[in-house]
């Protein structure tokens, strides 16, 4: 949401300054930086998905929280 924000203010300001710069530039551009992102946290999210499964597997091993 933060990268989103930041890039659209940005591609709004470069827009108004620059008006050659044209909307299917900046769209492109959008989509391949959002998708880099979201494929750079892909690797974070999987280590706390497993730390997370494992805990919960664990839970299940030690015989649960009430016995």
């Amino acid at each position: 949401m933060v990268f989103s924000l930041v890039f659209n203010l940005a591609a709004g300001l470069v827009g108004r300054v620059m008006p050659q710069f044209q909307v299917f530039c900046r769209r492109a551009l959008g989509i391949i930086l959002g998708l880099s992102v979201f494929t750079l946290s892909l690797g974070v999210l999987g280590t706390v998905f497993i730390d997370r499964y494992r805990a919960l597997a664990n839970v299940f091993v030690s015989g649960g929280a009430g016995g």
